[in-house]
């Protein structure tokens, strides 16, 4: 057998080959960093090159959200935008931009054109996040009106205005609990298609009954809606019980409270079968409001007769769900409003419900982690290509020793310069190894 020296060419190949299989040239301290990296680079040359594109404005907007950068990136989406860019993933972004920079007023005015966004990914982070941050705004609202309550007087109070609290349930099975939120729930969606009157808000009402403690204590009664009615700036206060009678019946009582006077107006009480639910929280409506002297239109009346679900399984899903949103269980109350939907395919505000509750799930929490969560529905940055300077580099330094004597082997690492004046490399043909024992 003879030893053959190897050119240098080929050895290089070997080598370059080897190094790329193994990944040597590997030496970035993330992967997923480099990609952002790479992309940010080629979006800058891509920009030089055409600096009126306002896709690419966006798209190095949403890089820089990644690479924690929310300055560069509000420039960057606020330059694209205030040229027209307008798209969900622009208007999304930019939102957020603002949002890691304090500016949550202007974040929402941005999200809360998501009915406007075709893309539905964009469309239901943008409605999540609007949801969610409404829902921080509105605790931290009551939150300063009660520590400033002592200034708060009845100039400050709307007639127009109408506040409907929770249901108080008087039963004992814990099936009809939630019955009394969905309750009030509806008598607020009915009363607001009145054009008279103002309703306040669930989220605003429950958050003020979250900051009061009163969300597992009787809600509101008549002694406790005065004060209710100036936190909230309403003239009225709707509030009342209800309970399950014989077994198979439904009994409620409500009244309302003339906040300037604390004057306690109570309504008829009204009976029927279960089944009839909203038969029973319809009369209730037409009583408010002929207590409050409003004259309806024809079409007004038919917006209140309507009735969203018959079944009566389903409005108890639903109500279910309203419990667990304001225990801030999001996935939970998606999963009763489905149920909902489910029981009921023609309850269209279960299926919607669902799908808020689902988005709010998603999109809420502090915006260092709905930056992460969010990253998740962008399609990732090319992958960040071998560094074959570097590469090259390490053969060119290979091939150097190679050169100048460098001999592989598993003891041998040094150039011949290093193991003395007697080494040389082995040109002479090298001895014929020996036989395996036992061979002829």
């Amino acid at each position: 057998m003879t030893y053959r020296q190897t050119s240098a060419p080929v050895v290089l190949l070997l080598l370059a080959a080897a190094c790329l299989a193994t990944g040597c040239t590997t030496v970035h301290m993330d992967a997923s960093e480099a990609d952002y990296q790479a992309e940010l680079e080629r979006l800058q040359r891509e920009l030089a090159e055409n600096p009126r594109s306002t896709e690419t404005m966006r798209d190095l907007g949403v890089v820089y959200m990644r690479l924690e950068n929310p300055t560069e990136a509000y420039e960057y989406l606020q330059q694209a935008y205030s040229m027209g860019s307008v798209d969900g993933k622009t208007l999304f972004w930019l939102g957020v931009a603002n949002e890691d920079l304090g500016r949550t007023s202007t974040a929402i005015r941005l999200y809360e054109a998501y009915p406007d966004v075709s893309d539905r990914s964009y469309r239901n982070l943008m409605q999540g996040r609007y949801d969610a941050l409404i829902r921080e705004m509105a605790h931290r609202e009551m939150r300063e009106r009660l520590a400033d309550e002592a200034a708060i007087g009845q100039t400050d109070v709307v007639p127009e205005i109408v506040a409907v609290f929770p249901l108080t349930y008087r039963g004992g099975d814990d099936r009809y609990e939630p019955l009394g939120r969905g309750m009030a729930e509806m008598i607020m969606l009915d009363l607001q298609s009145v054009g008279d009157l103002r309703v306040v808000e669930r989220v605003r009402l429950q958050a003020l009954m979250s900051e009061l403690k009163l969300a597992e204590s009787g809600y509101v009664d008549s002694t406790s809606a005065p004060r209710m009615g100036l936190l909230l700036q309403a003239g009225r206060v709707v509030s009342g019980s209800y309970n399950i009678i014989s077994g198979d019946g439904l009994r409620l009582d409500a009244a309302y409270v003339e906040t300037a006077n604390a004057r306690i107006n109570d309504l008829e009480s009204r009976e029927d079968a279960l089944d009839n639910f909203f038969q029973v929280e319809k009369q209730i409506v037409f009583d408010l409001l002929d207590r409050f002297g409003v004259e309806l239109t024809e079409a007004e009346i038919e917006r209140i007769e309507s009735v969203p679900t018959q079944n009566l399984q389903a409005f108890l899903a639903y109500c279910r769900g309203l419990r667990a949103e304001d225990e801030g269980d999001f996935e939970a109350a998606a999963e009763y409003f489905s149920q909902a939907a489910d029981l009921d395919p023609s309850f269209s505000e279960a299926g919607a419900r669902a799908g808020r509750s689902q988005n709010i799930s998603i999109a809420q929490g502090p915006t260092t982690d709905f930056v992460a969560t969010a990253m998740q529905f962008e399609a990732p940055p090319p992958a960040a290509a071998p560094d074959l300077n570097m590469l090259a580099n390490r053969i060119g330094m290979i091939s150097m020793g190679v050169q100048s004597g460098f001999i592989p082997g598993q003891d041998a690492r040094k150039p011949v310069a290093e193991q003395g004046e007697d080494a040389v490399l082995p040109t002479d043909p090298l001895p014929d190894p020996p036989q395996p024992p036992g061979g002829n």
